[in-house]
């Protein structure tokens, strides 16, 4: 089997990018599959929880694709003490991609927006009601920095070879990343591409924006980050 691991962080642009190569119906099945919520179960130990990837991310031909977080790998280590990387490493021929995301400012905003909504997909319906919210932005854009650092630092300390791509630069030409995942898979590079999904970025989107920024010149950005005191219900 062959296998490729998108190392990223949420809104990034990895539910479309991983649309693309589910699409073709060869290139492994794209999911957080490490959420539990995802795959559907909780199994009680190790080998069933990586059988149980390996078959959900799997495609017929034997290829698989999954996309990790730094908190499914975390999640993943304290509940069966071993790193899901590694492990999956030593049972297949795997690929790293690390998928970022420049600008951090739309990403913490695409984020507060999805975790109110619970919209995470075009194709989603909105089940709850969104609010701006400064420190909440502050405390993503914070987190999606510190996730990235993350993957910086575990695939510098294990000296991993990987591929970088940035959402950006993949906006009108996602057929680099396509083309990358099908080499490392194995498999012949599709002959289209095509989603379901759309870009959820609006005018909400940019109304935030300008109002984050204008926030900025005059509330503090630590503040928000300041531990608070845990709700007493």
């Amino acid at each position: 089997m062959k296998s490729v691991i998108i190392l990223t962080e949420g809104r990034s642009g990895s539910n479309w990018l991983g649309s693309l190569t589910s699409n073709t119906g060869y290139m492994g099945r794209s999911e957080e599959w490490l959420d539990v919520n995802k795959l559907g179960f909780e199994p009680d130990n190790f080998e069933d929880f990586i059988g149980a990837v390996i078959r959900k991310a799997s495609t017929d031909n034997g290829r698989l694709c999954i996309k990790i977080f730094p908190r499914h790998l975390n999640w993943f280590y304290n509940r069966y003490n071993v790193d899901f990387i590694k492990s999956l490493m030593d049972r297949t021929e795997t690929g790293l991609i690390l998928l970022k995301r420049r600008d951090r400012i739309r990403q913490a905003i695409s984020f507060s927006r999805g975790r109110m909504t619970r919209k995470f997909r075009s194709t989603h319906q909105s089940i709850g009601e969104e609010f701006y919210d400064f420190d909440a932005i502050c405390q993503l854009y914070w987190y999606i920095d510190r996730s990235y650092c993350f993957w910086s630092s575990y695939l510098n300390i294990h000296e991993y070879e990987y591929y970088e791509f940035y959402y950006e630069d993949l906006l009108n030409d996602p057929a680099k990343y396509v083309d990358c995942v099908s080499n490392i898979l194995s498999v012949p590079r599709p002959e289209s591409i095509h989603s379901a999904l759309e870009i959820q970025r609006d005018e909400k989107t940019e109304e935030w924006v300008k109002r984050f920024k204008s926030d900025m010149k005059q509330k503090d950005f630590l503040e928000s980050l300041r531990d608070r005191p845990a709700s007493r219900k």
